[in-house]
């Protein structure tokens, strides 16, 4: 990537995008938010937190039966709602569900949230690559980061 002005949305939905050219989708959801969405969201967090002030909270979709943890998301100080698949996209995508904002990081919490952090999707995402997707997320970081004032 040559260095350019290019907004935190549309580096957010570049990275989405080259996310999805790496996984798929399975019909018309992105792979990347069947199954490892918490550990995108997990590495995402750990590579921001490193380069930038600006504070991100895990958010967790719950099923309406309060059964099970459907997604894992981000949200930014700024109200942007991003994930791996979708790229920025809004609350209201969530509206069949209950959203449980995680204001204080809880590794353990998020653990469980994901169904474990250290593990292969072989259903769902089964090329999921944990060093390639770091490497990703990365570079469109650093690209952000030296486009800034």
């Amino acid at each position: 990537m040559e260095k350019a002005c290019m907004t935190k949305s549309e580096a957010l939905n570049l990275l989405s995008a080259q996310i999805n050219d790496l996984y798929g989708y399975e019909g018309e959801i992105p792979r990347i938010n069947y199954c490892p969405c918490g550990i995108f969201s997990y590495l995402f967090y750990k590579e921001w937190k490193k380069r930038f002030e600006e504070k991100l909270w895990f958010c967790f979709t719950i099923t309406k039966d309060l059964e099970e943890c459907d997604h894992i998301f981000l949200l930014f100080e700024d109200g942007i709602v991003f994930d791996g698949g979708n790229g920025t996209h809004s609350f209201s995508d969530y509206d069949g569900f209950f959203v449980v904002i995680m204001k204080r990081f809880d590794l353990d919490l998020l653990d469980r949230m994901a169904y474990g952090l250290d593990r292969t999707f072989p259903r769902f995402c089964p090329a999921f690559d944990i060093k390639l997707t770091k490497k990703k997320i990365q570079e469109t970081l650093e690209f952000l980061k030296a486009g800034e004032p």
